[in-house]
This record gives structure tokens, sequence and C-alpha cells, in this order.
């Protein structure tokens, strides 16, 4: 009966393909959140690196990851120390992918501006999941630094195509402390 296993293994191995294909976002089913909404519904807003992620499962056996930002700026609130550990539910641990719809995702190194809620737990959460951190990224062609999430910004352009995607408007770091700024007094 060596047929069975074959089969067994090619469905595992589909089960993975599928699990490494992007998952369709569920974005159309989310209202855009003004910058000002966001802020002031954040208890903390922060310009920060990523540092680390870290994937566990908690008590009743989901998984959630727990990000570390380096803290380099402070636009609202006040943060727990000059790291400061985001959580969120989903990710990898061992063979177990979690996948959250919607859920944001820190890739390590990148520099972001996150919108964070606290939990009962004390934990910092991104406040609607994707829409509470915004990617920071160097525009060459200006020297300036921009941001975006997924309804805010212009996205990096490459190449020579200087279309920006959905006719989203370019947002600078600078626009954006200052609408945080604005919101938060």
């Amino acid at each position: 009966g060596g047929s069975m296993r074959e089969c067994f293994r090619g469905s595992l191995s589909l089960i993975f393909l599928a699990s490494l294909l992007p998952l369709p976002t569920l974005a159309l089913d989310q209202r855009p959140i003004a910058i000002a909404e966001l802020t002031q519904k954040a208890g903390l807003v922060i310009r920060g690196q990523v540092l680390s992620k870290t994937c566990q499962k908690d008590s009743d056996g989901r998984i959630y990851t727990t990000v570390e930002l380096a803290v380099l700026e402070v636009w609202k609130g006040n943060p727990q120390a000059q790291i400061q550990k985001v959580v969120h539910g989903g990710g990898i641990v061992g063979e177990e992918r979690s996948v959250v719809p919607g859920q944001v995702d820190y890739k390590l190194e990148e520099e972001v501006v996150a919108f964070l809620v606290f939990n009962p737990r004390g934990e910092a959460v991104t406040l609607g999941l994707s829409q509470g951190k915004f990617d920071v990224w160097l525009n060459t062609a200006n020297g300036q630094k921009e941001v975006r999430n997924p309804f805010w910004g212009a996205a990096p352009r490459k190449g020579p195509i200087q279309a920006s995607a959905a006719g989203a408007q370019a947002l600078t770091l600078i626009d954006l402390k200052q609408k945080v700024e604005a919101a938060s007094k």
C-alpha cells in the first residue's frame, strides 16, 4: 500500500503551496480610517524600526506574534520602553501557520509608524489591523521619506513608471507627523 502514502504526501504539499500563496486581502470590506481618527483612537503613536518578530502560542493554543520596535520618535502617548513590543494574532510556529485576514505584517528592519492601542493585558496592539501601520520608505526621486498603508499614501514606485497605484496621493512622513500632532491636540 505505497500508493496511500504518496497520495497523502501529495495533498500535504498542495496544502503547503496554498499557504505560501498570498491570500486575497479583505481590504475591500474595510472602511479606510482617517489619519485623524486613527490618532484619536490610538493610545500610542510611534515611529520605529522593527528589531525582531517572535511567534508563540498562548495558553489556549492560539498562535500570536510579538514584534519589537526600536522607538525612534514618539508622536503621541508614552511608550513602555525604548523598545516597544507589539502583539498580533497569527504567525508560524513550527509546521503550523495561522493567518488572520487583513492582519498587520511587520517586516524585519523596516521603518514604520505604528498607531497602537493597549489590550486588557496591557499589550500594545496595532489599531485597525493593517491600517494602524504605515511603512516608511525613501522616495529617491525627491529624497523625502514617504509613508503608506493599505489606504493612504502612494506605493513605492519601481522602475520608470510614475503612475501611483490606485491614484493614491503621496504622503510624506512629515505630513503624517503633522496630521497626528494636529489630531492629538
